[in-house]
């Protein structure tokens, strides 16, 4: 699961810039906060003892507990996807946590978020091949991340098939991504993560991967369970903001990873045309 990561504060440009600055608290509900994803709090806490649907123990998670907020969820209730650690990912109804006080604070100005909370979750993460004839991988800095609005997650697993027709998708769109500051980031899934770290990035490289950034194998795992997106198998894109709201995921039905894509860009000619 993930771990709250509590690193230095950077000055990420325009964070708020969506609205959470010029939000006006008194107008704040359920459907407002989930809309307005800079208004998310990196954690919330539970305001009285909720027990699990699908628990295998009948105890409370008890009332005052805090996680990790991974994201806020749409339907009747909005619910809050919440990380525990040890006592699991469960989505919670929004009313049933302080979400939305938290989110009151941020967009006072009386609490600060100075990194989006995606970027702040698995920023550190991320990595990229060095170029060749050089072997390995460097972590990518925070820096790099600070201009990301989007993020498509790329879940991959060692089938050099998939692999390399994926790789020539995220190439084909690698021009349109960058001017509109997205960012495509590899999952490994599957067995893939454990063949070990250096053998798993020269399976990126020999397949046409060496331009991707990647999630380091012994993270790629329990984050991507913590992430909890609905997906038909692998390969697979999910596009999330920078706070981590997903903006496209595939669903459960089996699609190839070139549906995907039309998919995806049907979604974003309708969502953020040029």
């Amino acid at each position: 699961m993930i771990a709250f990561l509590r690193f230095f504060h950077l000055p990420f440009a325009c964070l708020l810039g969506s609205g959470a600055a010029l939000a006006a608290v008194s107008d704040l509900d359920e459907t407002a906060v989930y809309e307005d994803s800079a208004l998310w709090p990196p954690r919330a806490a539970l305001t009285a003892d909720f027990t699990p649907v699908a628990s295998d123990s009948a105890r409370p998670l008890p009332g005052g507990r805090e996680a990790v907020l991974i994201r806020l969820e749409s339907g009747e209730p909005i619910h809050a996807l919440l990380d525990f650690g040890r006592l699991g990912l469960h989505a919670v109804p929004l009313d049933q946590t302080d979400v939305l006080e938290r989110a009151e604070k941020i967009a006072s100005g009386e609490t600060e978020k100075k990194v989006p909370n995606w970027t702040m979750m698995l920023g550190r993460g991320f990595s990229k091949l060095n170029p060749a004839p050089l072997q390995g991988g460097t972590n990518v800095p925070l820096t790099d991340l600070e201009d990301v609005e989007h993020f498509l997650i790329v879940y991959l697993d060692a089938d050099p098939e998939a692999m390399r027709a994926t790789a020539k998708l995220l190439d084909r769109h690698a021009e349109a991504f960058e001017a509109v500051a997205r960012m495509a980031s590899v999952f490994g899934t599957g067995e893939f993560p454990y063949i070990g770290e250096a053998a798993y990035m020269e399976t990126l490289r020999e397949n046409g991967m060496e331009k991707q950034i990647f999630i380091v194998p012994h993270i790629s795992v329990p984050y991507a369970r913590s992430m909890a997106h609905s997906i038909p198998g692998s390969p697979a894109i999910v596009l999330v903001d920078a706070e981590g709201k997903t903006l496209y995921q595939p669903g459960d039905g089996a699609k190839s990873v070139t549906a995907m894509f039309a998919e995806l860009e049907a979604y974003l000619d309708s969502h953020f045309p040029e």
